[in-house]
């Protein structure tokens, strides 16, 4: 069995560093998760900023699955 010590904790969590272009991810991811919302939303399928306590982010989006023929 191997075993590997971690000399650096920081570096040990830090993926970004070791990914090319992973500055460019959360944008992109960003851009995705509204084109998923807008196409939903225009399709009627989305349902969102739900709330379900009293917490100011006690909030949710609800995406509804196509229905069946």
């Amino acid at each position: 069995m191997i075993h590997h010590r971690i000399a650096d904790w920081d570096d040990a969590y830090a993926n970004g560093p070791h990914i090319a272009g992973a500055e460019a991810w959360p944008e992109r991811c960003a851009q995705a998760a509204r084109a998923f919302r807008d196409g939903l939303g225009a399709a009627g399928r989305a349902r969102l900023d739900l709330t379900y306590g009293g917490g100011p982010r006690n909030r949710f989006d609800l995406f509804m699955p196509v229905p069946e023929p």
